[in-house]
């Protein structure tokens, strides 16, 4: 439960990023041992459980933008696996009324929805019953779990729907890292030549906010270009999970590249105030020993499905 593992005062990594790989690398095993089509939630105990257990430890650590990034593995695995859209709606059900439930008119409309998808599928009477009453608790507790909430946890989630609330405080990061793109322009104020990074009005500029640092000095092309070297990977990865030698290696792949997506969704999110901002690096952009490293061991594996790939791909003339 610790965000950093460090023996003799020195650190050495965070040891939640290799529990990515690891989670990725026993999901897509359990997934491809699975030989019939899922059609219920009870069916996906096995894969739940693996990645619930790393998760439990990770919010034990308090580090709420890693948590989401095995969430976005599990869910995009399962996904890839050819689970209905309609399990995987009504597994993140709970989840999703805890967040709605901050207004009572949005919860209502939702869980109208979530009626209507449960008597849609008609999925087992118990595991009906179970999801339904689920979503009631989650709609309760919600203004319970904000009143013991500590007051600098509430002021981050204020700050999330208006930085100005707490500007020399809480919403300082976000405001100056919003200004620092805005500055940026069309073509950007130059490389290393950024006012708000030179100054250190930005914040963590090196690792969380360094997406700002590109707004700044490159502007909206430069933004455009990164966000393209991005794509271009995840259609990569994608097609080398396609084009995989069985359902072990897709998993993977997809696995992996989830795991990027979830990071450039969250990070560049947080940056615009698009989302809470979490502490969550950008892939091959970011300051970080253990991310980086990480991040090209995920590389090296994707470069051998796709070698094996593509070799089965010759073999059978294709």
């Amino acid at each position: 439960t610790k965000q950093w593992l460090t023996i003799g005062g020195v650190r050495l990594g965070q040891p939640a990023e290799l529990a990515k790989l690891a989670t990725t690398f026993m999901l897509a095993r359990v997934l491809a041992s699975q030989r019939d089509t899922v059609t219920s939630m009870r069916e996906l105990w096995k894969p739940l459980l693996v990645v619930a257990v790393p998760w439990v430890l990770v919010l034990a650590s308090k580090d709420l933008g890693t948590a989401l990034t095995f969430i976005g593995i599990c869910f995009a695995m399962l996904f890839w696996a050819g689970v209905p859209w309609p399990v995987l709606l009504m597994l993140a059900s709970p989840g999703i009324s805890l967040i709605l439930a901050f207004s009572t008119g949005v919860w209502g409309a939702w869980f109208l929805i979530l009626v209507a998808l449960v008597l849609w599928y008609r999925p087992y009477l118990l595991e009906g019953v179970v999801l339904v009453v689920a979503n009631v608790v989650m709609g309760v507790v919600a203004p319970l779990l904000w009143d013991k909430l500590k007051p600098y946890q509430q002021q981050r989630f204020l700050v999330f729907l208006d930085p100005s609330v707490d500007a020399q405080g809480s919403g300082y990061n976000v405001i100056q890292s919003q200004v620092a793109i805005g500055s940026g322009g069309l073509f950007g104020k130059g490389f290393t030549l950024g006012s708000q990074k030179r100054l250190n009005f930005l914040p963590e500029q090196q690792t969380d906010f360094i997406f700002s640092v590109v707004g700044e000095e490159l502007g909206f092309v430069g933004v455009v270009v990164a966000l393209a070297l991005f794509l271009a990977l995840f259609l990569r990865s994608t097609r080398i999970a396609v084009r995989a030698a069985d359902a072990f290696p897709s998993l993977v792949a997809f696995g992996l590249m989830s795991a990027w997506f979830v990071h450039v969704l969250v990070n560049v999110g947080m940056t615009l105030n698009l989302m809470p901002v979490t502490g969550i690096p950008l892939p091959f952009f970011s300051y970080g020993g253990s991310f980086l490293l990480v991040s090209w061991l995920a590389v090296a594996v994707l470069l051998r499905i796709s070698a094996e790939g593509r070799g089965q791909a010759d073999a059978l003339g294709l």
